[in-house]
């Protein structure tokens, strides 16, 4: 396979992402590229919490999520990537990527309570999130719509479609 794969697994916050990246990860032996990660690794390196992070440091996070992206893709390297990938935002930058290697976009659902259960138990369970990202009410979500085999997920309870069809999905598709 000369051709890169990623997998895009995204969905609004709290939606299950980062937990299915990380499953598939394991399964699939890819690594994970997180534009949280990188927001975290920014916010520790400036030892500052979100709310006193630069103005600009969402799009210089973004900018360093694609350009480490665009490293990995032009070095033949498969990977799964994890963000909330918008529409107006991401697809741009999505589509131009999908013309040097091949995409599959996992997108999470969940139910509005479950969303509102993970989103406070994280909170909860790691106060570090909450300082790294902010506790702001999260806006409208609208997942990128792009040319390349799409698969939605709902994670609520178990993953449906279980994980050995998502699988098959990345494989296949």
């Amino acid at each position: 396979m000369e051709t890169p794969k990623i997998i895009v697994v995204t969905g609004r916050p709290g939606a299950g992402k980062t937990t299915l990246a990380q499953r598939l990860s394991a399964v699939l032996r890819l690594p994970v590229i997180s534009r949280d990660q990188l927001k975290e690794g920014f916010a520790s390196t400036h030892g500052l919490a979100h709310a006193e992070l630069p103005p600009d440091t969402n799009r210089t996070v973004t900018e360093t999520f694609f350009a480490v992206i665009s490293i990995l893709v032009d070095n033949k390297v498969s990977f799964i990537a994890e963000a909330a990938f918008q529409q107006k935002v991401w697809a741009p930058k999505l589509t131009e990527i999908a013309q040097r290697a091949s995409i599959r976009l996992i997108i999470c659902e969940s139910s509005e309570a479950e969303i509102q259960s993970r989103i406070g138990r994280r909170l909860r369970e790691d106060p570090e999130h909450g300082r790294l990202h902010g506790v702001a009410a999260y806006g409208p979500y609208e997942a990128p719509k792009i040319d390349s085999p799409t698969m939605t997920v709902d994670t609520s309870l178990n993953y449906r479609p279980s994980i050995l069809e998502i699988v098959s999905f990345i494989k296949t598709a």
